[in-house]
């Protein structure tokens, strides 16, 4: 899946990249594509420490006319945000309130969803060029 489409489903970006892979030259581009775009980095321990604040407790929302009623935990943290989509393809990304007024926020066009690959049941496959590859490392590894 591509930088894109991960932005797009507004989900986390995590490169791993191992010495032994080689490749350095595509690391060095997302990188690069990744600045472009203007996205700011974390540390796995900064990502963490936040999934832990918005999975204290689920929120409870109630939808009365234009206005959503948010019932909010006891050890909620006001720094997380939550992400409103309606049914036009807009969103909006705000600090939860025990009442939100739906006209008053500000919208955004959605990025369109990617769809899904048809072969995407190919990502569970067995691959025996993986196979091969990580026993070669293993025996260049064991032979240095």
């Amino acid at each position: 899946m591509c930088v894109d489409q991960k932005l797009a489903r507004c989900e986390p970006l995590f490169f791993y990249h191992h010495p032994t892979h080689r490749g350095y030259n595509i690391v060095e581009h997302l990188f690069q594509y990744v600045q472009e775009k203007g996205i700011g980095g974390t540390t796995l321990g900064d990502f963490a420490s936040w999934w832990k604040k918005r999975a204290v407790s689920p929120l409870s929302l109630h939808l009365e006319g234009s206005m959503v009623r948010v019932e909010l935990p006891d050890a909620f943290d006001a720094s997380v945000h939550v992400r409103l989509t309606n049914a036009s393809g807009y969103e909006a990304i705000v600090r939860p309130q025990t009442l939100l007024d739906l006209s008053s926020l500000v919208w955004t066009k959605s990025a369109p969803m990617p769809e899904v690959p048809s072969d995407i049941r190919r990502l569970r496959d067995f691959d025996p060029r993986a196979t091969l590859g990580n026993l070669y490392n293993t025996l260049i590894r064991k032979l240095r």
